[in-house]
């Protein structure tokens, strides 16, 4: 058996196999004759192809009878699919100049090979989601194997087929081929990431162009980022400290505050800071209402990770005023989280603290609820600041910054840039005192109370 190591480097032909039973004539050189004698005599009509079954070709390929050949699986989750379909695009990309080459075909005869795009920090690579390869002997063990990825209907499998007498051998390969796609292959491993739902597929994991925001441009208070620092930041920092001493690798951490206040901004400043050393999971709303159980199984193979989950209120309300079999199968994921898996932050972020149930607030599942307030006067003026200074060095000259934040109590980051924003409509970018003043004491730029997304 080859070394993980030595995998997709070989390059050897069909291996022999004394006393076998001579192999029919292949599918595709049955059709090619089908076809050149319909053309010498039109009288000769082609029969429909007869479908050939996966077994009687990977038996065709290995050179045994059907029923010596044995199958090793294992059903898939979405993200394994797409890890387990990168590795099998590679080892056709490094065979595809071999001397015996590989067999390609889809899982069903008459359906070809099913690719898709693959996207991760912007970058597309196209894979496998559902194909047989062939490969002979010596490519990526010693006898040949024929890996079979597919997808039906949400259900995801890998399969190996080898000859009985081959079976350890293909056993082995696909233990290598889901250990390779879930570690040292696996390119999600500190990216930041979407875990989305779609049509047919269920949960799916995205990489799209990690964020660039920067903590200078989110105004609060010292004590509010050396809280967040401490739960998030330390908790990465200290994770062979803590498993040493038994004390736990995973945490959450709830935040509160009004809309517009820059909760959904810390998560993507977290994020900006965490990439590389850590993977970062944005869920979206489908995403955890339907399958959150599913992602924190897969964060076990993307750890250690940060899953972000904003608006948690609209998912997990309290129970007395919705049904609570979604809020038990999220206390359950988190729960199995907080004690099987290792190295795992969970930040949500909420509107309305008082509508989550109690016991998804409690410790050990949230650890900590940190309130994210609204801005002093001092903070909404050097909010006014950063938005106003862009504009050119004569409004900056112009505008009483401290005048517009003392007429704004209350205002929130979000609605303070509205009303810079508004200002500029309203004077095609010669900002003054008086306009904002003016907007300000109109409430232009007010959000009006109630449930925010």
């Amino acid at each position: 058996m080859m070394s993980s190591d030595q995998m997709g480097l070989g390059d050897g032909a069909l291996a022999d196999h004394p006393g076998a039973p001579p192999s029919r004539v292949p599918a595709s050189v049955a059709m090619v004759f089908q076809h050149l004698a319909h053309v010498l005599d039109s009288s000769v009509r082609s029969s429909p192809s007869v479908p050939v079954p996966i077994r009687e070709f990977a038996a065709e390929h290995c050179g045994v009878a059907p029923g010596e050949m044995v199958c090793a699986s294992e059903d898939l989750s979405a993200l394994t699919t797409q890890l387990v379909g990168r590795v099998l695009g590679r080892l056709l990309h490094a065979h595809e100049h071999a001397p015996a080459g590989v067999a390609v075909r889809g899982v069903d005869d008459n359906d070809p090979p099913h690719w898709e795009r693959l996207v991760v920090d912007g970058h597309v690579e196209m894979i496998p989601s559902s194909m047989a390869a062939a490969f002979p002997s010596g490519a990526i063990t010693e006898a040949p194997v024929v890996l079979v990825l597919e997808e039906r209907y949400g259900d995801r499998q890998i399969s190996v087929w080898s000859a009985r007498a081959h079976a350890e051998q293909g056993y082995t390969v696909l233990q290598e081929i889901l250990e390779r796609a879930r570690t040292v292959d696996n390119p999600f491993r500190g990216k930041v990431l979407e875990a989305t739902i779609e049509m047919n597929r269920g949960l799916v994991f995205r990489a799209p162009k990690p964020p660039t925001a920067e903590r200078h441009r989110l105004v609060l208070p010292d004590a509010l980022w050396e809280e967040i620092d401490l739960n998030v930041h330390g908790l990465f920092a200290n994770l062979e400290r803590l498993q040493a001493a038994d004390l736990g690798t995973n945490r959450g951490l709830l935040l509160v505050g009004p809309p517009g206040t820059g909760k959904t901004w810390i998560c993507k400043v977290l994020a900006a800071e965490l990439a590389g050393e850590v993977t970062v999971v944005f869920c979206s709303a489908r995403a955890v209402t339907h399958c959150i159980g599913l992602i924190y199984e897969e964060v076990k193979w993307l750890a250690p990770a940060l899953v972000v989950i904003e608006d948690i209120d609209l998912i997990v309300p309290n129970r007395a005023h919705a049904q609570s079999g979604l809020l038990q199968e999220f206390l359950l994921a988190l729960d199995g989280a907080m004690t099987s898996h290792g190295g795992v932050v969970t930040v949500a972020t909420t509107n309305a603290v008082d509508s989550i149930d109690d016991a998804a607030k409690r410790a050990a599942r949230f650890d900590r609820i940190l309130e994210v307030p609204k801005p002093t006067e001092e903070g909404r003026r050097k909010i006014l600041k950063t938005y106003l200074d862009p504009l050119g060095a004569g409004v900056r000259a112009s505008v009483d910054v401290q005048r517009v934040a003392a007429l704004t109590e209350g205002a929130t980051g979000a609605e303070l840039r509205e009303l810079v924003r508004l200002a500029v409509l309203h004077t095609d970018g010669v900002v003054s005192t008086e306009i904002l003043v003016r907007l300000a004491n109109d409430g232009a730029a007010s959000t009006a109370p109630g449930m925010y997304l």
